[in-house]
């Protein structure tokens, strides 16, 4: 059903979504805890016909939450309502809808530079304060997304059945992301080490189109069962990319000579203003480290036309077996 092109790169995530039923029904959840966690949830289903036939569930959360770390948050609005229609025996519409609003901070991540010795085996011995987060609260990042999903279904006979699916999405990234990386410069250091903290700019947008259909069958052939999918697929993508270059913001010292690094690393001499973090943590003071940076705008469009066949055969009560071919035609534009 989605192709290498989809999965082959951290796998596929699958969704099994609240879906209507013909009553009326709900739930209402508060949720409390450590680092000033409040989220509010909330489940809504109810008919909206006389002959119960078309059912309306809505989905909505809301959540903030602070970082167990000097800095760092997790702001989000979750709001995804859907509706199903059975026309008839045969005949039903489903329809799905995600809206999906975040702001938040970075984790940050940290890279050690494969080029050069490893001096430590664990996290301990590389003295790394997990309660530092190395960033700061005005560095953070939106992610709005927002998704449809429509459905016909359409029963052909007693064994097969028709889905039609469209499907659009889209989201975006806006603000800040950084990570640290140890800085091959640094190696001279005698003791501990220093990472640079890289940042960029995130101003990204992503929208996809699909369309499918399906035609699901579930038959005998002589004494084995088979359960078959054949169908067609077209996803177009277009990805819009005005990020910043990632710059040095500033470097990072861990370890317990922390003349050494200010001495050598930042040029600093004066034991009062040693410091172990020379990175800027304001969105001012980062904005004017990016100004010096040139923004390349790229703009991706990509297409996939796919057709595939699949056939899950019991030939045995103990024993199946499945066949499967899927072609792909790609094109792509810059």
């Amino acid at each position: 059903l989605y192709g290498s092109s989809l999965i082959s790169y951290g796998g596929l995530i699958n969704i099994t979504t609240k879906r209507p039923f013909y009553d009326f029904g709900g739930s209402v959840s508060y949720t409390s805890g450590s680092y000033g966690l409040n989220r509010v949830t909330a489940d809504v289903n109810t008919t909206l016909s006389k002959e119960k036939n078309i059912a309306l569930r809505v989905n909505t959360a809301y959540h903030t939450q602070n970082s167990y770390q000097d800095a760092g948050f997790r702001k989000s609005f979750f709001f995804a309502p859907s509706l199903a229609y059975q026309v008839n025996d045969r005949l039903s519409f489903y329809i799905n809808t995600e809206f999906y609003k975040g702001k938040s901070t970075n984790q940050t991540m940290l890279f050690l530079d494969r080029g050069a010795q490893l001096r430590v085996n664990t996290i301990d011995e590389l003295g790394y304060d997990i309660d530092r987060s190395y960033t700061g609260n005005d560095l953070y990042i939106e992610t709005p997304t927002y998704s449809f999903q429509g459905q016909m279904n359409y029963k052909l006979s007693d064994n097969w059945t028709s889905q039609t699916a469209f499907s659009r999405s889209n989201s975006k990234s806006d603000g800040y992301y950084s990570y640290l990386y140890e800085g091959t410069q640094y190696t001279t250091l005698d003791e501990g080490i220093a990472l640079n903290r890289y940042i960029s700019k995130q101003n990204s947008e992503t929208i996809a189109t699909d369309i499918q259909q399906n035609f699901i069958g579930d038959f005998n052939l002589g004494s084995m069962r088979n359960r078959m999918v054949v169908g067609l697929d077209y996803l177009k993508t277009n990805v819009i990319n005005n990020n910043s270059p990632y710059i040095t913001n500033g470097a990072i010292y861990i370890g317990n000579n922390l003349q050494e690094f200010n001495e050598e690393v930042l040029g600093i001499t004066d034991p009062a203003n040693f410091t172990d973090d020379s990175g800027v943590l304001t969105q001012a003071g980062t904005d004017a480290l990016l100004a010096n940076g040139t923004i390349n705008p790229s703009k991706t469009e990509q297409e996939i036309f796919s057709a595939y066949a699949s056939d899950v055969i019991n030939i045995l009560p103990e024993l199946s077996a499945m066949a499967s071919l899927r072609i792909d035609r790609f094109s792509n534009a810059d």
